[in-house]
Parts: C-alpha cells; sequence; structure tokens
C-alpha cells in the first residue's frame, strides 16, 4: 500500500514515513504501547483483524490513547476489515452489541479521530461511530476483476451472479448491470442460537446456468459450500465454480484460538478447502492471508492496495470522497 501512497502524496507534503511503536509488557501483563515521535503530524493508523483479535484490539486502544496526547495535527483510523464488526446488532436477549462498543470506545479513546471502514459488515455500522465513520466499497474493483478474468470471452448467458443473502442482493445490487448477468439471490434466515443461516429457497432462476456467488465475506466458508450444493442440488444450476468476496477471513475455531499450534491448524483447514463444489474464493485483501496461500492454490487474492491508497490520500488532502462510489472510478486503483 505504501508505494502507491507515495505516489499520490508527493510534492504535497513536507514527508512521509511508517512510523513504529513499540509494544511490551509488565510483569502482571499490562501492555505497554510507546510509538515514535510524531508531534504535529498527521497520522494514519491502519488496524485490521488479525489473530489474536482481541489482544490486537487492546494494543490499538493503547496506541490511539498515546497518540492523543502526542499533539498530532490530525488523525485518521481505517480499518479494511474491522474487529467485531459482525457482532452489530442485539438479535437475542443478554448477548453484548461488540461492534457499537468498538467504535464508542475508539470515538473516546481517540475523539477527534476520522474513521474509514472498508466494506463493514452491515451499513449501520458506521453509525455507531461520533462523527459517523467514512465507508467505501472494493465493489466495482471486485467487479471488474471478475468481469476480466473469470468471464472473459465466455458467453455471460450462461452464467448467473448469485448474492449469498437478500442482504447482500441489496448491498451490492448496483454491480449487475455493470457485470451484465442475470441475477439471483438466496433466501435464508438466522436462527436464535447464531447457527449456520438456513436457507428457505432462491429467487430468481439459475437453472442451467454456472453461478457465480457473491457475498461480503468468507469466514470458514462452510456456509458459501453450503451455498453451492444447494444451488446445484435443488436449483439446477450447472456449477458454483467461483465465491466471490470483499473479505476472505478463512478462520475457525481451531486456528483462530490455538497460536501455539496455529500453523499445523491453519494447513488443515485450508486444505480443506479443496473439498467442496466451489472451485475458487476470489477475495479482496483487507485481512493478512499469506500463511494460508501456501496451503491451497483455491484462493485468488484481488490487489485492492492501491484502492486503499487513493482512500487514504483524499482523507490526508481533504478530498471528497465521493468519486470513489462511482463504478467508472476504477481505473483511479485498478491494478494492472
Amino acid at each position: 500500500m505504501l508505494p502507491h501512497l507515495r505516489q499520490r502524496l508527493i510534492n504535497m507534503l513536507a514527508s512521509e514515513t511508517i512510523a513504529k511503536h513499540e509494544v511490551s509488557f509488565y510483569a502482571n501483563q499490562n501492555i505497554n504501547v510507546k510509538p515514535e515521535d510524531v508531534r504535529g503530524c498527521i497520522v494514519v493508523v491502519i488496524h485490521t483483524m488479525t489473530p489474536p483479535v482481541s489482544d490486537h484490539v487492546i494494543e490499538l486502544f493503547a496506541l490511539l490513547q498515546t497518540l492523543h496526547d502526542a499533539d498530532l495535527e490530525r488523525l485518521y483510523i481505517v480499518f479494511p476489515y474491522m474487529p467485531y464488526v459482525r457482532s452489530d446488532i442485539k438479535d437475542e436477549g443478554r448477548i453484548s452489541v461488540m461492534a457499537q462498543w468498538f467504535a464508542d470506545t475508539v470515538c473516546h479513546t481517540a475523539p477527534n479521530a476520522r474513521v474509514l471502514l472498508f466494506d463493514s459488515h452491515a451499513a449501520h455500522v458506521k453509525h455507531y461511530f461520533r462523527p459517523t465513520a467514512d465507508e467505501i466499497s472494493t465493489k466495482y474493483l471486485m467487479a471488474d476483476y471478475l468481469c476480466q478474468r473469470v468471464l472473459g470471452q465466455k458467453s455471460k448467458e450462461e452464467w448467473a451472479l448469485v448474492f449469498a443473502d437478500s442482504t447482500a442482493n441489496k448491498r451490492y445490487e448496483s454491480i449487475v448491470h455493470i457485470m451484465g448477468l442475470q441475477r439471483a439471490y438466496i433466501d435464508k434466515y438466522r436462527p436464535k442460537d447464531g447457527g449456520r443461516p438456513k436457507i428457505v429457497g432462491l429467487v430468481g432462476d439459475v437453472k442451467g446456468k454456472h453461478c457465480l456467488l457473491f457475498d461480503d465475506e468468507v469466514l470458514t466458508a462452510g456456509t458459501s459450500e453450503a451455498d453451492g450444493e444447494y444451488l446445484i442440488k435443488n436449483c439446477g444450476a450447472l456449477s458454483v465454480p467461483v465465491c466471490a468476496a470483499a473479505h476472505g477471513i478463512f478462520e475457525n475455531s481451531e486456528t483462530a484460538h490455538s497460536l501455539e499450534t496455529r500453523g499445523e491448524k491453519v494447513r488443515i483447514f485450508m486444505e480443506s478447502l479443496g473439498q467442496g463444489v466451489i472451485q475458487q474464493f476470489i477475495v479482496g485483501h483487507s485481512v493478512p492471508v499469506n500463511e494460508k496461500l501456501k496451503f491451497t492454490d483455491r484462493i485468488t487474492v484481488v490487489p485492492t492496495e492501491k484502492f486503499h491508497a487513493e482512500a487514504i490520500s483524499r482523507l490526508i488532502l481533504r478530498v471528497s470522497l465521493s468519486e470513489l462510489h462511482q463504478p467508472d472510478a476504477v481505473p483511479l486503483y485498478k491494478l494492472h
């Protein structure tokens, strides 16, 4: 991301650098965070979700608290993937809405910061921040990649674009006319016990079609694989070769909570991706996945660094982000 950010800021700012911060722990396991001297600087903190998630969140808040006292010129906080974003509503009794808590704590710790989100799990999450966070989506970049690299010269009459649920259908409907494919979405409901969503039916027709499944994220890939099997067995789809998503998390309870044996757990989990109907997962580069790619050839990462850099540079230069919400802006940040 940094080379693309440098290109956009050259001759506009006096200097730029990746400032480091030291992390240490006292004997009582309390964290201590000390950044470099950034007095008078415009500071951009980029934080994404990586295991151990909660430990890194505490590190983030310690860093923000320190920066708040550092006499900065301005502070921006960028979340390519925001921690706890999926815990965004109170849909049953006695559960925490961690997305709201996270946003409240960010605002309390760094009250003068501006926040930028990329493809948050739900549109209302940005309103948890004060002032309201900016949010932009990689959907047009993803659509461009799919048109060029997946569909290519293939007949679009043979394909259907299937959204994983009604929420994805609504959030990403603007890419339908860009891709020129027949559209459908899977109707689901989520049990109150928090289990995997149950499929009710399909809205649309995919009989005799190859399906391109589209969602906001892939976590364990279990739901995506179940969707693919349903489309083939119950809806007459010929195949579901591709699942595309803005975020590719690719974690399960074993990989996320077994840090001492994480490498082996990741290997076992990633090799299991080759056992379903989906041949390729195409995801944005919002979280680190390099450690996982060596165990599977079924993941393709779409470079989104230039998109992130374009948005961040506009924040720094106080240029509107509105242009990035338009499909014809893809050439601004497309990596060839």
